[in-house]
C-alpha cells in the first residue's frame, strides 16, 4: 500500500510539474514565434515589448511553483523541509538548552586547550 501511494505521489508530481512547465513556457514560445513573424514581415507593434515582459515573468511561475508542488505531493520532500526548517523540534532539548550546552562545551575546550606554542606546533604536525 505504501509503494502504491509513493508511485501515485510521484505520478502526480510529474504531471503537475509538467503542466506548470507547459503553461509557464507557452507565452515565451508564442513570443519567439511572433517575433520571427514580425521580423520576416518587417512589422513593429508597440505592445510586443510589454507582452515579452509579461511572458518572461510568467516563466518565473515555474520556479516558484515547483517547490510548492513537491511539498504538497511528496511526503519525503515535506518531511525534509520540515526537518531543515525546524531542526530542534525532533529532540527534547529546547533551543536555549542547546545553546547553553554549546557554551559549556566551548568554555571547557578553552580552559583545557590553551594556545601555547607547543600546542600549536603539535597541532600543525598532526
Amino acid at each position: 500500500s505504501s509503494g502504491i501511494n509513493a508511485e501515485y505521489g510521484g505520478a502526480v508530481t510529474i504531471i503537475a510539474v509538467s503542466i506548470v512547465f507547459f503553461v509557464s513556457y507557452v507565452p515565451i514560445g508564442v513570443y519567439v514565434v511572433f517575433q520571427l513573424y514580425l521580423a520576416a514581415t518587417k512589422t513593429t507593434l508597440p505592445w510586443v515589448a510589454t507582452y515579452r515582459m509579461c511572458a518572461v515573468q510568467i516563466v518565473m511561475i515555474n520556479f516558484v511553483a515547483n517547490p510548492v508542488i513537491y511539498f504538497i505531493s511528496l511526503k519525503s520532500f515535506k518531511e525534509y523541509v520540515k526537518r531543515i526548517r525546524f531542526p530542534f523540534t525532533r529532540s527534547q532539548n529546547s533551543v536555549t538548552d542547546v545553546a547553553a550546552s554549546s557554551r559549556s562545551a566551548r568554555s571547557t575546550n578553552l580552559s583545557t586547550n590553551r594556545c601555547t606554542s607547543s600546542n600549536l606546533s603539535s597541532e600543525i604536525k598532526n
